[in-house]
């Protein structure tokens, strides 16, 4: 496939060993400052590509002028699926297929280690978007929108002043409280997190998205009104929570605000030792190592465990990205729970 559009760039790797040339490192952030993130995933199918953006931008003007394949093969590829009550989503093959400004738009995207890539093409514009990042910010994923809204034309049915008001209502807020209660950071029991900051008197998500007010509790991005969050606070046990709701999810993401603590050496020293699934017949050990904690087994090197909170655990493994720490009654730990993404529930008990 990468032959009949010369991309020599482009290849799938599944040995570690192998070296890559021109490659750009991966890297995340650790109570603000950097560090690397091991990209040791090299499964083929799911992931193993390497590329770049003019090898890439090729693979975009396939989808209008195929060289790989018709354009049958692409309209059969982009089809949007059925489930099986008969209700139609956007997703087809690999790639999301919807409307946007007026266009067919298609989308697809992913997050690796720090990597974090999308690809946006708009086929009846002959007009594609690439962004490549690798320090872990998942912003990339809104430039999109914000590329879109610069240079794709708008032949969206038009809506009046009126309507567009009622669509995204902006409200004055002017007791920075209403701001302030709730910054902080949210964790979703998939692993989904977010960090919610305040400065310059407006609410900011994971330092760069700025919010706009609707309503008490209710925001929308400025970039994307669409997307909106909704905050609130359970009276019972005071947590306060976050719903994100976009046209792109089935359903609302809800997140827990999670506070931050610094956990002393001697309760760090609760989490280590070795965790069996009896599932997987696998386990994993974690150690303490100058205050901060590492996982590894037999077949993985250690990384460094963030800690959000005292109980999610997010190691530096793609496929083991966020743990949910388990208790006894007596507060001590007995295992943890890998929930991340489709995955929930896989339990690793501490032996």
């Amino acid at each position: 496939m990468f032959k009949p559009l010369a991309m020599n760039s482009s290849t799938f790797i599944d040995d570690y060993g192998t070296v890559i040339k021109n490659r750009a490192a991966s890297y995340g952030k650790n109570q603000g400052a950097f560090q690397n993130a091991v990209q040791n995933v090299y499964t083929l199918g799911d992931g193993g590509l390497f590329t770049n953006i003019e090898d890439m931008a090729k693979w975009v003007m396939n989808f209008y002028q195929p060289k790989a394949g018709t354009l049958k093969d692409v309209a059969l590829m982009t089809t949007p699926g059925k489930l099986n009550d008969g209700k139609e989503i956007t997703y087809a093959m690999g790639i999301n297929s919807a409307q946007d400004r007026g266009h067919i738009r298609l989308v697809h995207n992913g997050g690796l280690a720090g990597y974090r890539t999308i690809i946006a093409v708009y086929p009846e514009l002959k007009t594609g978007f690439l962004i490549f990042g690798n320090d872990g910010d998942a912003e990339v994923y809104n430039k999109i929108n914000q590329l879109a809204e610069l240079f794709v034309p708008d032949s969206s049915v038009k809506k009046n002043t009126t309507a567009m008001v009622e669509d995204a209502p902006v409200m004055v807020i002017r007791d920075a409280t209403e701001l302030t209660q709730w910054a902080g950071n949210y964790v979703a029991s998939n692993g989904y997190k977010i960090a919610v900051t305040y400065k310059a008197k407006k609410l900011y998500i994971n330092g760069n998205a700025e919010l706009v007010a609707e309503a008490p509790g209710l925001f929308h991005m400025a970039a994307r009104s669409s997307v909106k969050y909704r905050f609130t606070t359970d009276p019972k046990t005071k947590t306060a929570w976050a719903g994100l709701s976009s046209p792109v999810l089935a359903t609302p993401i809800k997140m827990a605000r999670v506070k931050e603590v610094h956990l002393s050496r001697s309760l760090l020293a609760g989490y280590t030792g070795t965790y069996f699934s009896d599932e997987l017949e696998s386990s994993f050990k974690i150690e303490l190592k100058e205050n901060e904690l590492w996982i590894s087994n037999k077949n993985h090197d250690p990384v460094k465990v963030a800690l959000l909170g005292p109980d999610n655990l997010f190691p530096g493994y793609d496929f083991l990205s966020h743990l949910i720490i388990r208790r006894n009654t007596k507060n001590k730990i007995t295992g943890f729970e890998l929930s991340s993404g489709d995955t929930s529930g896989l339990l690793f008990r501490k032996l």
